[in-house]
């Protein structure tokens, strides 16, 4: 018998929280941040559910032009994917365990953000990149580079996919530091910026666990967003759109995600099985 499905959405400001970034935001909070202009921004996040015996998939995609969480899960609680997509930083988590032997789950969990900015103003400023993996590191993917748009000079770009040896990426290796199988890595780069200048932030990870757990977590220090009148504004728009959601979801609260398809079936989509 199949467990039935329980989904929570929900629109908001996703503060990442994650232990082994203690030593990162301690240097951080003493550290000069470089103030920029941020032009626009796109932030994207997937999550997904699967039972490889019954083949039952779920998978919803959520972009926004403000940061955003997005978490599904089945409602024993042993079956979570979870995204947050944020300014300067993000997460994906993952953990699923068998239930019943007849009933195995996978969960997947993927983030995206793009960030267009200009500094205010010319300067060479140090940028500092926490990124944290575990329990296991194994699987685990996810980049960050910064492209300046103006030039078409890529300044640096870094990631990691140990899940794929043997793949062709064109990024500078994380330089990890591992514990067991969970590993952290701390990146320091000098970089110079113009005024002049538009550039492109982009930072993803992803998560997946079958009979494991996954977390993975991105955070970047020294650049400090300074809102023009209209981001205000979309700030606003973003803060009553989250509340709606919130009151929405009081009023109208799903029993299982079979009641979810049937109203927005548009936004989910079958997905292949994890490996």
């Amino acid at each position: 018998m199949t467990t039935p499905l329980s989904c929570k959405t929900r629109v908001a400001f996703s503060p990442i929280v994650w232990v082994s970034q203690f030593l990162v935001i301690a240097f951080a909070s003493t550290a000069y941040s470089t103030p920029i202009d941020l032009l626009s921004a796109q932030y994207t996040t997937i999550v997904s559910l699967d039972s490889f015996v019954s083949g039952t998939s779920f998978c919803r995609t959520q972009v926004s032009l403000v940061p955003i969480s997005d978490a599904l899960y089945y409602s024993d609680g042993r079956v979570i994917a979870n995204a947050n997509a944020g300014v300067m930083g993000m997460s994906a988590h993952t953990s699923a365990f068998p239930a019943p032997p007849d009933f195995i789950h996978g969960a997947y969990a993927f983030t995206e953000s793009d960030l267009w900015f200009s500094p205010v103003t010319s300067q060479t400023t140090t940028i500092g990149i926490q990124f944290s993996a575990g329990p296991h590191i194994t699987f685990t993917y996810g980049y960050v580079s910064l492209l300046d748009v103006t030039s078409g000079i890529k300044l640096w770009n870094y990631g990691w996919d140990l899940g794929n040896p043997g793949a062709q990426h064109d990024w500078t290796p994380v330089p990890w530091v591992l514990t067991g199988d969970s590993g952290t890595a701390v990146l320091m780069l000098d970089t110079t910026l113009n005024a002049s200048d538009t550039y492109q932030l982009s930072m993803s990870t992803s998560s997946g666990a079958a009979s494991d757990s996954e977390t993975e977590s991105i955070q970047l220090f020294g650049l400090e967003p300074v809102p023009e009148p209209s981001t205000f504004a979309l700030l606003g728009l973003g803060s009553i759109t989250a509340a709606m959601v919130r009151l929405y979801g009081r009023a109208h609260k799903p029993r299982h995600c079979a009641k979810i398809i049937s109203g927005v079936n548009a936004g989910w989509r079958p997905i292949l099985h994890l490996s």
